[in-house]
């Protein structure tokens, strides 16, 4: 998947002893070197703030990934499912780039960087 010139590699699993789709978008970049907290606390601080029906998050590795499991009970994963899930990660990616890429990869703080997209966030709402 591309977002603004940027490549997401996109998965989607299903397990046969578990009635669970798995469906995961990675950025195609990692956290740099002494940056994996603020992009920890960023990346909770995005799903505490907007309501995505997945969470993004960084793994151990330090790869930012957003992540939506979803139980099929007896059902197959539709492309109608496929495209909602798609849809819900390229919004979060799309909505947040740039400011999931400056504390992944610049000096910029992770409380620096929450305030800035507070404010910015908090007039977006009060003007819509």
């Amino acid at each position: 998947m591309e977002i603004e010139n940027q490549e997401y590699d996109v998965f989607v699993q299903t397990f046969e002893d578990t009635p669970f789709l798995v469906f995961t978008v990675y950025a195609s970049y990692r956290v740099m070197d002494g940056k994996y907290v603020d992009a920890v606390l960023f990346m909770n601080y995005l799903n505490s703030r907007f309501q995505y029906p997945g969470s993004i998050s960084v793994d151990e590795d330090g790869y930012i990934r957003y992540k939506r499991h979803m139980e099929l009970d007896g059902l197959d994963p539709s492309l109608v499912i496929i495209k909602s899930m798609i849809e819900s990660a390229y919004s979060l990616f799309n909505s947040h780039q740039e400011a999931i890429a400056a504390v992944a990869l610049t000096s910029r703080t992770y409380e620096s960087l929450k305030e800035e997209c507070s404010h910015k966030w908090d007039s977006e709402e009060n003007n819509d």
